[in-house]
């Protein structure tokens, strides 16, 4: 699991390109699945994450 400095700068950087890419409509099923994705290494608490309990 990458600590949790990495899994804030990926995000970050996934978060700018996501916002550009579903404002144009692409990739738009790709992108949520890789959110799905990067939030299951989340290294934060369950109570971070969107759509999860814990």
């Amino acid at each position: 699991m990458m600590n949790a400095l990495a899994w804030q700068e990926l995000y970050e950087a996934f978060a700018a390109f996501a916002y550009i890419a579903r404002r144009q409509g692409f990739y738009v099923g790709t992108l949520d699945e890789m959110e799905h994705s990067l939030f299951d290494m989340c290294p934060f608490p369950c109570s971070f994450r969107p759509n999860k309990k814990g």
